[in-house]
């Protein structure tokens, strides 16, 4: 009996350890990634890869749905880059990325999907929003601080009585 347990714990183990060797790569980093908020500019999206990836294709949809024309770049085996010219519509973006991974098995390539949202091109009309709420929130301090000091009675200086 206990000779049994150990071969089916052996023989677990062993098929634990050989899976990973026969799986497909798998993506392990965005940049913008999937559901961020990107904001300012963007000229390039990153992609991490768990294992060593050739062959990458890359398509970018802007919200309407037309194509963003862009470039990829290898960066290194496991690592790749779509070079665009920058983001111009606000709204959700579609990436599709297909990547083949050198393992001689006759599994379909990586293939996946992804959307982020684009939020606009940076600092100059981003800062608007903020400072119009510090504008109204001293604005009301300063019209509290005012109301408060008319309510004050005036104080009789200098009147004596005999």
């Amino acid at each position: 009996m206990r000779s049994s347990v150990v071969s089916a714990a052996g023989f677990v183990l062993a098929f634990l350890l050989a899976v990973p060797a026969a799986a497909h790569t798998t993506l392990e980093f965005a940049s913008p990634g999937p559901g961020m908020r990107a904001t300012g500019d963007v000229e390039r999206i990153e992609l991490g890869f768990a294992d060593p990836v050739f062959d990458p294709v890359v398509t970018l949809a802007a919200p309407d749905g037309t194509p963003v024309e862009g470039s990829v770049e290898v960066i290194d085996e496991r690592t790749i880059a779509f070079v665009i010219d920058g983001l111009e519509a606000e709204g959700e973006y579609i990436l599709r990325y297909r990547v083949s991974a050198p393992d001689d098995d006759d599994q379909p390539d990586l293939e996946g999907a992804y959307a982020f949202t684009y939020a606009g091109g940076g600092q100059s009309g981003s800062n608007w929003p903020y400072l119009a709420g510090v504008v109204a929130v001293l604005s009301s301090i300063g019209g509290y601080a005012a109301w408060r000091v008319s309510k004050i009675p005036p104080q009789d200086h200098g009147a004596t009585s005999s």
